[in-house]
C-alpha cells in the first residue's frame, strides 16, 4: 500500500490561518501511525489482519479500480477552526465512485481528518491558544489515532460487506458503528490510547472507580436508549455508547476478534449479523432476544470477576484473542467503576418509553438489601420479556 497525506493550505506551517496549524513532525507521526514500514505494526495492518483488505476488485465501471493507494486528507472540517470536538474525522465511500457517477467523489480511498483538533496541543481536549507543546500522546492527536482506526473499519465494511460477502446492501448504522469501536478496542494498548473503554491502555484490570472516560459513563446514563434503531441514516450521540457496550460484551465473550471478523464477513446488514457470530463460536442456535437477556444480567454482574462464562464483562485482566497468528487484547469493564453508575429505573412509569423501542433492555431496581419473603406483581406487553435477576453481596 502507498499512503498519501494532504493538508490544506489554510492548514499547514508556513502557509495557514488556522488556530492550529499541522508542521512536518505532525504528518510523519501520522504517517507512521497509520501505515508504518514492516509488518504488524500500525493501524493498516492490525485492522486488516481482522477484517481483510479495504478495496479490490468490484466488476463495477462506476467504482473506481484498485491501486493501492489510500489518502488522508487533513483540513478543517466544516470550516469552524474548532479545537473543542465535532467532526474529528470520516470516511465517505461516495469517494469510492467514478466523478462521473457521484458528483463530488475526489475518486480516492480516503479519509478526512480535522487538522485544527490533531495540531492542537490541548492536554485535557478544551480549548487552548498555545501553540507549543504539541505531542502525539497529547488530547487530540490521541483521538485522531482512534478515529483513524475507527474510520478504516467504515472503509474496510464498505468493502466487504457490499462486494465479498455480497450482502446486498449496507451495514445497519448501529451495527457498523460497534464494529468500528470495537476496533478502536482491539487497537487501544497497540495504538497507545485510552479508547472507548476509557481507561490507560496498559491497565488490563477495569481501572479506577469515579471514571468519567470513554463512551461507557454515556452509557450508564443512557441505559434505556434503544439498541437497534430506526433511523439507519443518522445515529445521535448517546447511541454510540449502547451500541459499544453491547459489542464490548459480545467481544468478551464470544471469541474476540473472530466474532468482529465473523460480523463484517457475514452476508447479513442486520441482527442476524450478530447472530452469525455467536453462532460461528458456540456451535448453536442463539437468538438475538436471548443475547439482548444475557447482556442485561451482564451488565449487573460488571463489578464481579467470577461472572459465569457468557455474562462476562470483567475477568480482572485481559481477554486475550487470535486470528491469523496476530493477538489482540480488550480489557476488563466493570460499569460501576463509571460516573455516573448505571441508572436504574425505581418505578414502573419509568419503563414506559423504553418498551417501545425494538431491540431495547430497560432495568427496575425492585428491591436493594432484600430479605425475606417478597412477591411483585408485574404485568407486561406481550412482546416484552421479563428477566428476574438476583444478585448477591
Amino acid at each position: 500500500r502507498t499512503l498519501n497525506i494532504w493538508v490544506a493550505n489554510d492548514s499547514m506551517e508556513g502557509t495557514g490561518t488556522k488556530k492550529h496549524l499541522i508542521t512536518p513532525e505532525m504528518i510523519d507521526i501520522l504517517k507512521n501511525k497509520f501505515l508504518k514500514t514492516g509488518l504488524n505494526n500500525d493501524i493498516y495492518d492490525w485492522t486488516s489482519n481482522i477484517l481483510g483488505p479495504e478495496w479490490g476488485k468490484t466488476g463495477y465501471s462506476n467504482l473506481i479500480g484498485f491501486n493501492g493507494e489510500i489518502t488522508i486528507l487533513l483540513g478543517d472540517i466544516d470550516g469552524d477552526n474548532s479545537d473543542n470536538g465535532g467532526v474529528v474525522g470520516y470516511f465517505w465511500a461516495g469517494n469510492n465512485f467514478t466523478a462521473s457517477d457521484v458528483e463530488d467523489s475526489n475518486e480516492r480511498i480516503m479519509f478526512v481528518v480535522d487538522s485544527v483538533m490533531y495540531a492542537s496541543p490541548s492536554p485535557d481536549g478544551y480549548p487552548t491558544d498555545l501553540n507549543t507543546g504539541w505531542t502525539d500522546s497529547t488530547y487530540w492527536p490521541k483521538v485522531v489515532f482512534s478515529t483513524l482506526a475507527h474510520e478504516f473499519q467504515h472503509m474496510i465494511n464498505f468493502y466487504q460487506k457490499t462486494f465479498i460477502a455480497n450482502a446486498g446492501g449496507s451495514t445497519e448504522t448501529w451495527i457498523n458503528e460497534m464494529c468500528s469501536m470495537l476496533v478502536e478496542d482491539f487497537l487501544a494498548d497497540k495504538i497507545g490510547v485510552e479508547g472507548p473503554r476509557g481507561v490507560s491502555p496498559q491497565i488490563s484490570t477495569a481501572g479506577d472507580p469515579g471514571n468519567k472516560d470513554g463512551r461507557l459513563p454515556w452509557f450508564n446514563q443512557y441505559l434505556f436508549r434503544p439498541l437497534i434503531v430506526d433511523y439507519p441514516k443518522t445515529f445521535y450521540v448517546q447511541d454510540y455508547p449502547v451500541a459499544y457496550a453491547f459489542g464490548a460484551w459480545l467481544a468478551r465473550n464470544y471469541g474476540g476478534v473472530e466474532f468482529l471478523h465473523n460480523v463484517v464477513s457475514s452476508p447479513y446488514t442486520d441482527k442476524k449479523a450478530i447472530e452469525h457470530a455467536v453462532r460461528s463460536y458456540t456451535g448453536g442456535t442463539e437468538s438475538f432476544e436471548r443475547l439482548l437477556q444475557r447482556w442485561g444480567g451482564a451488565i449487573f454482574l460488571s463489578d464481579k470477576t467470577e461472572a459465569p462464562p457468557m455474562y462476562r464483562y470483567n475477568s480482572g485482566g485481559w481477554f486475550t484473542s487470535s486470528i491469523n497468528g496476530n493477538k489482540y487484547n480488550l480489557g476488563s469493564i466493570n460499569l460501576y467503576n463509571y460516573n455516573p453508575a448505571p441508572e436504574l429505573a425505581v418505578s414502573a412509569s419509568e419503563l414506559s418509553s423504553g418498551l417501545k423501542a425494538p431491540g431495547s433492555n430497560v432495568y427496575l431496581l425492585a428491591k436493594e438489601n432484600a430479605s425475606g419473603h417478597l412477591s411483585w406483581d408485574i404485568t407486561i406487553p406481550d412482546d416484552v420479556r421479563l428477566t428476574v435477576i438476583f444478585k448477591g453481596k
